[in-house]
């Protein structure tokens, strides 16, 4: 795993015995529109998150978010490529691992080939809210003793 996450997983690693259970991927692509006449809105937002659904999803302006295919993005540059343009891309890259309940994401944040961060996703699985595991969540967090 790259040198930035490192460091997370280190000290995953010496607290508890994850088991590692597959990638973890994100890609966010932001696409501005060359005009901006009333129709059309100003931004155009693509996201695919394949741990949480198969599709990929689209945002433009104020509208509800849409599940889409995956040549969207393809699509849009062959046939809309007038009407928007690129602006940028935010990856994320990383692993997976599971803890008793606990699914901790680790990743690290790249826009273009440039890392911008590191991302730490806690979930605990039993629960649906946040609310309902909001305790043993934050304890599991302090546990890291995350920087």
């Amino acid at each position: 795993m790259a040198a930035y996450t490192c460091g997370v997983t280190d000290r995953l690693h010496k607290r508890h015995q994850p088991i590692t259970s597959g990638l973890y991927r994100l890609d966010h692509r932001l696409l501005r529109s060359y005009t901006t006449p009333s129709s059309i809105p100003e931004f155009l937002q693509y996201v695919d998150i394949p741990h949480l659904s198969p599709s990929p999803f689209a945002l433009a302006g104020g509208s509800p978010v849409v599940t889409i295919d995956r040549d969207f993005t393809a699509i849009v540059k062959a046939k809309l490529g007038t009407l928007w343009m690129h602006r940028q891309t935010l990856r994320l890259e990383g692993h997976s691992f599971d803890v008793d309940d606990f699914r901790i994401r680790v990743g690290r944040l790249l826009m273009g080939d440039v890392v911008r961060g590191v991302l730490v996703e806690v979930e605990y699985t039993p629960v649906d809210t946040m609310s309902a595991g909001e305790a043993l969540l934050r304890d599991f967090v302090d546990s890291l003793d995350l920087p």
